[in-house]
């Protein structure tokens, strides 16, 4: 299982608005010019905006720590 905190480099506590802090300061990171044409970097992006996605969900939120707690 995707460990989605780590991706967006937060905390399993952390409220909706760090969430969303975190999804912006790294996409910015990773599609910033230099960061185009890398495919690496555009494969991170895919995983930060999956992640967001999901946590930023309160009811996926929800679901996806009660899978990890079972993990």
């Amino acid at each position: 299982m995707k460990d989605y905190y780590k991706i967006l480099s937060i905390p399993a506590s952390a409220s909706a608005e760090k969430i969303e802090e975190a999804y912006y300061l790294l996409t910015t990171v990773y599609t910033s010019g230099k960061n185009r044409n890398n495919q690496q970097a555009v494969a991170r992006v895919k995983e930060i905006t999956e992640a967001y996605q999901l946590l930023s969900d309160p009811d996926k939120r929800k679901i996806y720590d009660r899978r990890k707690e079972i993990t």
